[in-house]
């Protein structure tokens, strides 16, 4: 049975810029992000949760009420 891992329906694509922040990226480093995205979301949807977090450096699950406070401040 698929499984949906991922859903950008609500997705923002704005930038955000502050004094010290912005996420806009250069047009090239645009392919070079879509790709490593795309094998990122082949190998997640492929194992669990565990294994991915396991075997991706710098994944874990956001634990703390105030991150996960930013995050959904972020994107919306």
């Amino acid at each position: 049975m698929p499984r949906t891992l991922f859903d950008f329906s609500k997705m923002f694509v704005g930038c955000i810029h502050t004094e010290d922040f912005t996420n806009a990226i250069k047009k090239e480093e645009l392919k070079i992000l879509l790709a490593n995205s795309y094998i990122i979301m082949q190998d997640c949807s492929r194992k669990s949760w565990e294994e991915f977090e396991e075997t991706t450096a710098n994944c874990h699950e956001a634990k703390s009420e105030y991150i996960k406070y930013r995050i959904g401040k972020l994107i919306g």
